[in-house]
């Protein structure tokens, strides 16, 4: 089933706009062009080199034009199942058509759609208590997988050629989002590709995005939810899961959770081209206070959001979908993402350094990490980083630049470079 291939472009434009406002000579400089198309399925091998596009670095916006330089959107649970289809056999496409549309106008080359919020009148009533985020019932597993598939046939025809892959559904072991069973996601699964290889074969199948960081919920659902995606031959071109460290977690945290479902997908026999991606990450997440800039800001804020990037790539997840660009304060995430914040700076000038370039491999230990990338000339450089508690020093040759990616000025140095948790460019 490997058969698509996506255009891949590099939102330099949008990159170049944003680096023009920048002063110093931390102001990073215009990325290499990425080729022109980009295998979905890049498989999960981190000591495998790829070409670093805009797509790869992925985010959430549901109000204003994201002021960075990603090339993905991810279009979560809205519009809803729900809104779009509230009587069976008839929809309302207008608020769908609007959002697609605003998408393209904002230039993302990339439109990830997930479904979710069953309506009343598709749904199986459930005996316990409905918590459900978008109404009574939007929970419940459809009563009849022929209304799922009529209306993923409606979405993939009358959107064909705009919107770039589907995800299944959203988060399937939370009651707040899905009350059914692992072998009923499974379906939705299987007749989700089925309807995307009849209708709109170039586009990619994503698997239900589920949350990682509850060990309980994950141990319940998704073990078995592999099981039966095993027993339709993985019918998927990469698997979806939310890297959210729990409260107050870290990005080893967040590492730590990567590494147990990719341990999850080779128990379960997941073929290697199947990616692993990040749809939503952020710190801190759910907890109170913060206003106005957060409950990590700063250069926690900027060395964090760098190292979801970072971390991704060095342990063989390829795409992260930041949660979320917002033009106002917004109190799930623990870091904004706003104009003129800290993590808006870092992942502006983290693109700027790596979309199109190559990544060639990360090397490191529990202190530090190192990743190489190649550009267009095929000259190297490195990222480094460290969260060890006592300064970690990593050696560089003579007259090397050294840039930390929050965009304050590079410096020119010798010998050793302290390391701490804000990643740095040298060479």
């Amino acid at each position: 089933m490997l058969r698509r291939l996506r255009a891949a472009t590099t939102a330099a434009g949008l990159a170049a706009v944003l680096i023009a406002g920048m002063s110093g000579c931390g102001a990073p400089t215009e990325p290499d062009t990425a080729p022109a198309g980009t295998d979905i399925r890049t498989g999960r091998d981190p000591a495998e080199p790829f070409t670093i596009a805009a797509t790869d670095l992925g985010i959430h916006s549901f109000t204003t034009k994201p002021e960075v330089p990603t090339g993905s959107i991810r279009l979560n649970c809205y519009p809803g199942w729900s809104a779009v289809n509230p009587v069976k056999g008839e929809y309302d496409w207008a608020e769908f058509d609007r959002i697609v549309a605003q998408a393209e106008e904002w230039g993302f080359t990339d439109i990830l759609f997930v479904f979710c919020a069953t309506p009343d009148w598709a749904g199986t009533p459930v005996a316990q208590p409905d918590v459900a985020v978008f109404g009574p019932g939007s929970a419940q597993p459809p009563a009849d997988m022929n209304d799922y598939a009529a209306f993923v046939r409606a979405v993939v025809e009358r959107y064909q050629g705009r919107i770039d892959g589907y995800e299944v559904w959203n988060e399937p072991s939370s009651e707040q989002f899905f009350t059914g069973t692992p072998q009923q996601m499974g379906e939705m699964t299987q007749i989700l590709d089925d309807t995307v290889e009849q209708v709109d074969p170039a586009a990619y199948v994503l698997s239900a995005g589920f949350q990682t960081h509850l060990p309980d919920v994950y141990d319940e659902f998704i073990p078995q939810y592999f099981e039966d995606l095993k027993s339709r031959n993985w019918p998927v071109d990469g698997v979806s899961a939310h890297f959210y460290p729990v409260m107050e977690g870290t990005p080893a945290t967040r590492a730590q959770q990567m590494e147990q479902v990719l341990h999850d997908m080779e128990r379960f026999g997941a073929p290697s081209d199947i990616a692993l991606w990040d749809t939503e990450v952020n710190f801190n997440v759910n907890a109170p206070g913060g206003a106005p800039a957060g409950r990590i800001s700063g250069s926690q804020a900027a060395a964090w959001t760098a190292q979801a990037y970072l971390d991704g790539w060095r342990l063989g997840v390829r795409r992260t979908y930041w949660y979320l660009w917002s033009a106002d304060y917004y109190g799930f995430p623990g870091i904004q993402m706003r104009p003129g914040d800290a993590a808006t700076q870092a992942l502006t000038v983290l693109g700027s350094w790596v979309i199109g370039t190559e990544f060639v491999g990360c090397a490191g230990n529990a202190e530090a990490q190192t990743c190489t990338f190649r550009k267009s000339d095929g000259t190297d450089f490195r990222i480094s980083w460290s969260n060890a508690r006592e300064g970690t020093t990593v050696p560089v040759p003579a007259g090397s630049q050294v840039c930390p990616v929050d965009g304050s000025p590079c410096r020119s140095q010798s010998g050793d470079v302290t390391l701490g948790s804000l990643p740095v460019r040298i060479g």
